[in-house]
């Protein structure tokens, strides 16, 4: 903000309690995680799977048409199978410790096997587009 009263209270603020160099280090990492041109992709269903204890089935869509169906299998780490709506197109999983890009084959299908039982984000990488991204994800199911 421009407005001189919130510049004059950051300034304030930074001189009278500045943000630890830790808790920097660590905003900075996380935001590193994000990236500014992404689409957000809103959750269209999250449903824990009884056939298969720890596992979600999810479905992602903008502007309510379906774009993307997940399922995260938890087990001594985490597998995620996914399925594009629209066919292929280039995949990553990120996570807060790596990326890794998923093999998409020619109906829209991916696999990612032995990530980290961690929070972890799916981006489309649309050709010709703005990418589109998941919110962050838990592997676990929701109580």
């Amino acid at each position: 903000m421009t407005d001189p009263l919130h510049v004059e209270l950051r300034r304030l603020a930074a001189l009278v309690d500045p943000v630890p160099d830790d808790v920097r280090a660590a905003a900075e990492a996380a935001g590193a995680l994000v990236a500014p041109d992404w689409d957000w992709l809103d959750t269209l269903t999250d449903t824990v799977l009884v056939r298969a204890a720890g596992s979600r089935q999810l479905s992602f869509g903008a502007d309510g048409v379906p774009v993307l169906d997940l399922e995260l299998h938890r087990g001594d780490d985490l597998l995620v199978t996914g399925l594009l709506v629209d066919g292929p197109a280039p995949v990553e999983v990120r996570w807060a410790g790596g990326v890794v890009p998923a093999e998409v084959d020619d109906a829209g299908c991916f696999l990612v096997a032995g990530l980290p039982l961690a929070a972890l984000r799916v981006v489309v990488c649309r050709p010709g587009a703005r990418p589109l991204a998941t919110r962050w994800l838990c592997p676990w199911p929701p109580r």
